[in-house]
């Protein structure tokens, strides 16, 4: 049985949510699912919550935020509630 590491919904009309609880092996392709699914359902904006997540796979990391710059052109973060933007 596969452990289901990535949930996701649409938060509105354009905004997509990811949530990763860990990374494993599956989580990549998890990840890539997700993503094409939402963008199925018209996202133009993504959120990636990565709260409480204990780590895991530095492979499934890395594999994870190949997918996640590709496709980025502008990133947001939050650090210590102080929102901060980067190119």
């Amino acid at each position: 049985m596969e452990i289901q590491t990535v949930s996701h919904e649409m938060l509105d009309d354009e905004t997509g949510y990811i949530r990763i609880s860990e990374f494993s092996e599956v989580t990549s392709n998890q990840y890539k699912k997700a993503f094409e699914d939402l963008q199925d359902k018209g996202m133009k904006k993504l959120v990636v919550d990565l709260r409480d997540n204990p780590g895991g796979l530095l492979t499934a990391v890395c594999d994870v935020l190949r997918q996640i710059f590709q496709k980025a052109d502008r990133l947001h973060r939050r650090q210590n509630g102080k929102k901060k933007e980067e190119k």
